[in-house]
């Protein structure tokens, strides 16, 4: 007896199963991740308040007092992972990009799972024109299903700038989409 197409689509229904996988086109990826601003991590009390203090004295201008600021914080709270990366921006204020460089290297070492020092390394790469280092060196953020607001800040405007860097226009493009659509959705993430 033949099969009509009656029975065929019945066939090809998923009943009750989990959704049926529906194939991206080609060059299309699928990602998510969870942006939560919740610190994991808790500090000697007064460390937080000195943090923010030393990182208002940076944005001032006030470098050599937020320097000696991020030192103090780093000797009491050696876990205190963005005194080590604000004290590498000290020093590229200072002008002394080696040490700079160095610091991130160190912090990504101690604190492996935090973003930041990745997102600046692969920056400075980019900076001087090291398109592939810089790219090495994002890529195992892609594995990353968490991120504070600023890391994911960093993480989707430097793959933008990878992108564009490579040629990639439209690649590039879409990050920053992303990346603008995120920010718009949920804006007190972002301020």
């Amino acid at each position: 007896m033949p099969k009509s197409k009656h029975n065929r689509k019945d066939k090809r229904r998923n009943k009750g199963g989990p959704p049926a996988r529906r194939r991206l086109p080609e060059g299309l990826q699928l990602r998510s991740f969870t942006i939560s601003d919740e610190i994991d991590h808790s500090y000697q009390p007064g460390i937080p308040d000195e943090l923010a203090e030393a990182t208002i004295m940076l944005r001032e201008g006030r470098v050599k007092e937020a320097k000696a600021a991020f030192e103090r914080i780093i000797e009491r709270e050696p876990c205190a992972r963005e005194a080590y990366l604000n004290l590498a921006v000290v020093h590229v204020h200072l002008g002394d990009e080696a040490t700079a460089e160095t610091l991130m290297r160190q912090t990504l070492e101690k604190f492996p799972d935090y973003a930041m020092p990745r997102i600046n390394l692969a920056k400075t790469y980019l900076h001087r024109r090291q398109i592939k280092e810089a790219k090495e060196m994002l890529l195992p953020l892609d594995e990353s299903r968490k991120f504070t607001s600023i890391e994911f800040q960093g993480y989707a405007a430097t793959w933008s700038d990878i992108l564009k860097a490579e040629g990639d226009s439209a690649a590039a493009e879409s990050w920053k989409r992303m990346l603008y659509d995120v920010m718009l959705k949920n804006p007190a993430m972002f301020r």
